[in-house]
C-alpha cells in the first residue's frame, strides 16, 4: 500500500509539471493522441531521426493578439498531429500506434523536406503593407522547425497572411487579384479559389469568422485529473491508517510473545527450568 502511494504522488508530481500539464491538455482533447504521444517518448530511441509532439505542446504564439488568427486556420486534427521526419520513422509509428496499440484517432505527418525549403512568399513585404497586413502566419509562431515546415507543408502557412486590422475595399480587391490565395484579417478569415479554364478574372471568395482561441490559452488545464489522484491518496492513506489501527494491538501482542520467549531461554540456560521427564 506504501507503493501505492508512492507510485499516486510520482503521478500528482508529474502533472504539476510541465510536461505534465501538456499531456494533459493532449488527454482531454484525445486521449489516443495522449497513449500515442507517451509510446513515443518512451520508445524515441527506436527511431531514425527524432519524432515530434502535436503542436499543441511544441509550439506556442510569440505574440497573444494573434492566436485566435492563426487557430483558425487550424483544425483539431492538424493541432494534434505527431510529426515524423522520414517515411521509416513514419511507417514505424504506423505500424506500432494503429497496428499494435489499435489507435485509430491518431494523426501521424511525415516532413522531410526543411523549413528553409518554404521560404517563398506570393507577396513582397511592400505589397503586404499596402493590402493592409502584418505579416504571415509562420512568422508568428514557435516551435521546432520539422513542426513549423509541417504547417507550412500541410496549411500553407508561409503563404497566408495575416494582420489584425479589418481591411479596406480597395485592400480586398488587390488580394483578390493578387497571388496571395489565403489571408485573415480582423474577424474574418478569406480564401481565394481561381479556375484558370475561366479566363484570369474568374474568382470565387469564401470567408469565415475568426474563432476564440481555445488550445494556445493561459487557460488553466482541466484539474479533473488531479482531483482523482489526490481522491485516490486519500482513500489509500485512510486505509492504510485502518490497517495500521488494526494491527497495532498485534504489534503489541507480538512484541509480548518475543519477550516471553526470551525470559523462556534465559530460564533454560541459567538452568531454572528443569526439562519434564518422559514418564513423569
Amino acid at each position: 500500500m506504501r507503493d501505492e502511494v508512492d507510485s499516486a504522488n510520482q503521478d500528482l508530481a508529474a502533472f504539476d509539471s510541465q510536461d505534465g500539464q501538456q499531456m494533459n491538455k493532449i488527454e482531454s482533447l484525445s486521449p489516443d493522441t495522449a497513449r500515442a504521444w507517451k509510446w513515443v517518448q518512451e520508445n524515441m530511441g527506436e527511431f531514425e531521426q527524432e519524432v515530434y509532439g502535436p503542436p499543441l505542446v511544441s509550439c506556442s504564439i510569440k505574440d497573444q493578439r494573434y492566436t485566435a488568427v492563426v487557430e483558425t486556420l487550424m483544425g483539431l486534427g492538424d493541432m494534434l498531429t505527431i510529426t515524423a521526419q522520414c517515411q521509416a520513422d513514419f511507417k514505424k509509428l504506423q505500424d506500432q500506434l494503429a497496428g499494435k496499440l489499435g489507435l485509430a484517432s491518431v494523426t501521424i505527418r511525415s516532413i522531410e523536406r526543411p523549413l528553409s525549403s518554404f521560404q517563398q512568399r506570393p507577396l513582397s513585404a511592400e505589397e503586404l503593407h499596402r493590402c493592409g497586413l502584418d505579416g504571415w502566419a509562420i512568422d508568428h509562431v514557435d516551435g521546432p522547425e520539422p513542426v513549423l515546415a509541417m504547417l507550412c507543408n500541410l496549411k500553407n502557412f508561409e503563404r497566408t497572411a495575416v494582420s489584425l486590422r479589418e481591411i479596406s475595399e480597395d485592400q480586398f480587391t488587390m488580394l483578390t487579384q493578387s497571388n496571395c490565395h489565403s489571408w485573415v484579417s480582423g474577424q474574418e478569415s478569406y480564401r481565394v479559389s481561381k479556375r484558370a479554364e475561366y479566363g484570369p478574372q474568374a474568382t470565387s471568395t469564401s470567408a469565415m469568422k475568426v474563432r476564440n482561441p481555445q488550445f494556445w490559452t493561459d487557460r488553466p488545464v482541466d484539474t479533473s485529473a488531479r482531483r482523482e489522484i489526490e481522491a485516490k491518496i486519500d482513500n489509500l492513506k485512510q486505509s492504510f491508517d485502518e490497517m495500521r489501527a488494526k494491527t497495532r494491538p498485534l504489534r503489541q501482542r507480538l512484541a509480548q510473545i518475543n519477550l516471553d520467549r526470551e525470559n523462556i531461554k534465559n530460564e533454560i540456560v541459567g538452568g531454572y527450568l528443569i526439562p519434564k521427564m518422559v514418564g513423569d
